[in-house]
């Protein structure tokens, strides 16, 4: 394990920040000796209790499973000194994980190392999960780049929708004036626009979001 963005990552966790990588796993950059891998960042709570267990923690599952997220959260800024918590895609980080791992990052010694494979980030509205985002510094700034994300999409689309919709519907309308019967095939030809365009809108967010995928540990 040697080269960018090996060292990269290093110099970013060493001034207490958390890195990310875009299209590539931390697995395979990171060893079990350097971070401590959960693959995924959520469900929350079982991923506590797995940082717990690779912190070499005493407790027994059943004895875990009893606690809360937020009892977890203090039991592993109980551990003193400084560990890496790594997971790939990020862009599917929920606001409750987001919540617990930005704890641990401000009031612990826990850096984290993420992955990020899609240019959306699922839940970016949410204020907790911008606030964990915030963290990261990119480690592979080669690809550093302005992506169309799935929130700003959405209202470009919408907005080209209803312009199509005026424009046929005010169309109909003068034709209506003429003709009776072009207004029934206006009219059904409105709705079919719509069903249309309301497809796309779906098959366009769904796209942007893209698929879970999976981890390489």
């Amino acid at each position: 394990m040697a080269g960018e963005p090996v060292e990269k990552i290093h110099g970013i966790t060493a001034q207490g920040r958390n890195a990310l990588l875009r299209n590539k796993y931390v697995g395979e950059h990171l060893d079990a000796s350097e971070a401590l891998k959960i693959a995924y960042p959520q469900p929350v709570k079982p991923k506590l209790m797995l940082i717990y267990r690779l912190l070499g923690g005493k407790l027994k599952d059943h004895q875990l499973q009893r606690l809360t997220v937020p009892e977890l959260e203090d039991l592993l800024l109980r551990f003193k000194g400084k560990h890496i918590i790594a997971f790939d895609h990020i862009e599917n980080l929920a606001p409750s994980a987001a919540q617990s791992y930005f704890r641990l990052f401000a009031q612990g010694g826990f850096t984290f190392v993420a992955s990020q494979h899609k240019g959306t980030i699922k839940y970016y509205d949410n204020s907790d999960v911008r606030r964990f985002l915030d963290t990261f510094e990119l480690a592979n700034p080669e690809y550093q780049k302005d992506e169309i994300t799935e929130r700003d999409l959405t209202p470009a689309v919408v907005l080209f929708a209803s312009i199509i919709f005026l424009a046929y519907f005010f169309w109909a309308v003068i034709s209506a004036e003429t003709n009776a019967n072009t207004l029934y095939m206006a009219i059904i030809g409105i709705f079919w626009i719509l069903f249309l365009l309301a497809r796309t809108i779906i098959y366009v967010s769904y796209a942007r979001r893209g698929s879970t995928g999976g981890g390489k540990y």
